[in-house]
């Protein structure tokens, strides 16, 4: 919140032409974010300082600072220009001409020998003063020989206090020497504390990770970029079915460091017999981008601020922000009825969300406001308020810079805080593209924005306690007990074993209770178990598999007569019904068809297999000479009618 209360938002709108103070606001609140102080914030400058420095530098034409025009070429620009109609004689000119350029080659003769003449003399200082130090070393060397060969007790005590002398003079050496070190270690200590310079925390430079197989655990790849200098943080990407699981994942570092001499050692490295790919990750060049100018006006504007302060309440209410924990029920049950909110954002912001208008005014004139076309194609001027978008900008901000969405693109942007660029992207509105306006374009937007925009406004937090019962919802009572069951095994008579511990007890009951008191920490595991089921099935977001198509329950009406094969027959009538039980051979029971098939129609070729139907088609070919044998009992009496 120190970005709003530095009232850095002000003086910026989330407008095309204001995309550097945009920058700038997002990139403070990063800095802030990474543990940054106000001093901190200073490096934005320096930033921008050196953008423009670079533009400039750019656009100037320089020329190197000791550059000088000789003499004689200064000379030659101010002489006067002689031609030939003038009537002067050429050989005069030629001769000038030929003089100038002996004075050229003569000047630059000259400046060759002083140039080699000052190489010279500074070789002949360097070895002087290497001479003289020599020579002044061979004297010191030879006098000690001297005073060791002259006889004499004076002179060798002179000798020795001039030894002593000399042995003592490399330990205060030394001493002036450390003091003058601490002295210098202090000065640069006071120096660096008076010239801090403020950290640009928000700059990162990271490494792009394309394949992670999901054996691969996000500790494991911590533990490897740990040993790297400058690492930071690692972000890991959910696991994506179209790649066989395999996630991708970001590695951050600090500004500092070389990234490319990383990126190649891990290149080098292989983590679980997997190559991980890594490439350095670039940085993003389109931080804002732009949507239609259309969200500029007044209607517009008004509608996403009742949009973006109920999402703002959602995730406040979601993630408990801004709530007063003293507070008794009655408070809560006040809040219900009413759009109250602790959060500063939302001050004082129903003055924006109800409408006014001069109704009684209009009645009192006999002015019909309702036949007004407010669905028209009639054409409108946009209406720009600059008030009702100053309001609306602090709350994307905040949606922004607190729980990473990013309003006008109605896109969440998850895992940013782990992710190398925090707060990286964001769209705001542009100039409009459309030559005519009319009240139907408005309408239009809205109702498309508002539908893009619903997964926010109804947010379903949890799931419904009937629908995770529907899915498989666990209990944990009954889990232990089917835990205790199975871990009870019936030897013989009296005679039970618990697995978990190898021991054996006369009955169940001891079973169980050795169970609850010694084996806590496996019921303790069945416990976490059921939870974390409880848990994935009442998220509504939880990775899933997509459904089977086969059993997905296809309804409709039968396809038209245009796409049914010609071997089915004619199409069905309407409203047509299978039967339940269609006759078969020998009275057997044939399954019904499915309902989204139909029936074929008569078919006199698969009928019901009468013998008489068996093989029609013989009758368009040659009869069968043979007839139809008949076993009806010769003995019994004919039938008389």
């Amino acid at each position: 919140m120190k970005v709003f209360q530095m009232k850095m938002l002000d003086l910026v709108s989330l407008d095309t032409e204001k995309v550097n103070e945009i920058k700038r606001v997002l990139d403070a609140a990063v800095i802030l974010m990474e543990g940054g102080t106000e001093f901190d914030l200073k490096s934005l400058d320096e930033e921008d300082a050196s953008e423009e420095g670079t533009a400039a530098a750019a656009a100037a034409v320089t020329t190197p600072a000791n550059f000088s025009v000789p003499a004689a070429v200064m000379a030659a620009a101010a002489a006067p220009v002689v031609s030939k109609d003038d009537g002067c004689d050429t050989q005069g000119d030629t001769s000038s001409v030929a003089s100038e350029k002996t004075e050229e080659n003569a000047m630059k003769m000259d400046s060759n020998k002083v140039d080699e003449q000052s190489k010279v003399d500074a070789v002949r200082t360097s070895s002087g003063d290497k001479k003289t130090s020599d020579t002044l070393q061979n004297d010191k060397i030879r006098s000690k020989k001297d005073r060791r060969y002259n006889g004499g007790s004076d002179s060798e005590s002179g000798a020795s206090s001039e030894l002593e002398n000399e042995t003592n003079e490399p330990a205060a050496v030394a001493a002036q020497e450390s003091e003058q070190s601490k002295e210098t270690e202090k000065e640069r200590s006071e120096s660096s504390d008076a010239v801090l310079k403020p950290r640009a925390l928000h700059k990162t430079l990271s490494i792009f990770l394309r394949n992670l197989v999901p054996s691969i655990t996000r500790q494991e790849v911590e533990a490897l970029c740990r040993r790297f200098p400058g690492f930071l943080r690692v972000a890991i990407q959910d696991p994506q079915p179209e790649r066989r699981f395999a996630r991708r994942g970001w590695v951050t570092f600090d500004r500092s460091v070389n990234v490319k001499d990383i990126c190649w050692s891990l290149n080098n490295i292989r983590l679980k017999e997997c190559d991980m790919g890594p490439i350095v990750n670039r940085e993003i060049k389109q931080r804002v981008r732009v949507i239609n100018g259309l969200a500029v006006h007044r209607q517009v504007a008004k509608h996403d601020i009742k949009h973006a302060a109920k999402i703002i309440q959602n995730l406040d209410s979601r993630w408990k922000m801004w709530q007063d924990h003293t507070s008794e029920k009655k408070d809560d049950e006040k809040m219900s009825f009413g759009f109250l909110s602790n959060n500063p954002v939302l001050k004082n912001i129903t003055d924006y969300l109800v409408d006014e208008g001069s109704y009684e005014e209009e009645a009192l004139l006999g002015v019909v406001s309702e036949g007004k076309d407010k669905e028209g194609g009639s054409e409108i001027v946009i209406e720009r308020d600059e008030e009702i978008l100053k309001v609306l900008d602090r709350l994307i901000f905040y949606l922004r810079i607190v729980y990473s969405i990013d309003y006008y693109s109605a896109v969440e942007y998850p895992n940013e805080d782990e992710m190398p660029h925090r707060c990286g992207m964001i769209h705001v509105r542009g100039t409009n593209t459309l030559s005519k306006i009319t009240q139907t374009n408005v309408n239009e937007w809205i109702s498309g924005f508002e539908a893009k925009i619903l997964p926010f406004l109804n947010m379903k937090v949890i799931v419904d306690d009937a629908e995770a019962i529907k899915l498989g919802k666990k209990s944990q009572d009954d889990e232990v007990e089917k835990f205790i069951v199975t871990n009870m095994q019936e030897l013989a008579k009296d005679k039970w074993l618990c697995p978990l511990s190898g021991k054996k007890f006369k009955g169940p009951e001891f079973v169980r209770k050795h169970i609850l008191t010694k084996h806590l920490e496996k019921i303790g595991e069945v416990k976490k178990e059921v939870m974390y089921f409880n848990n994935y099935l009442g998220d509504p977001r939880r990775p899933q598999l997509p459904e089977h198509p086969s059993s997905r329950q296809l309804l409709g009406p039968p396809p038209p007569p245009t796409m049914m094969p010609s071997f089915l027959g004619p199409p069905p009538p309407a409203f047509y019904r299978p039967p339940a039980y269609p006759g078969g051979r020998f009275g057997r029971r044939a399954a019904p068809y499915p309902p989204q098939f139909y029936m074929r129609g008569p078919d006199p070729y698969r009928n019901d297999f009468r013998r008489e139907h068996a093989n029609p088609r013989r009758e368009r070919g040659r009869p069968d000479p043979r007839g139809v044998i008949s076993y009806n009992d010769l003995d019994a009496p004919a039938d008389v009618d």
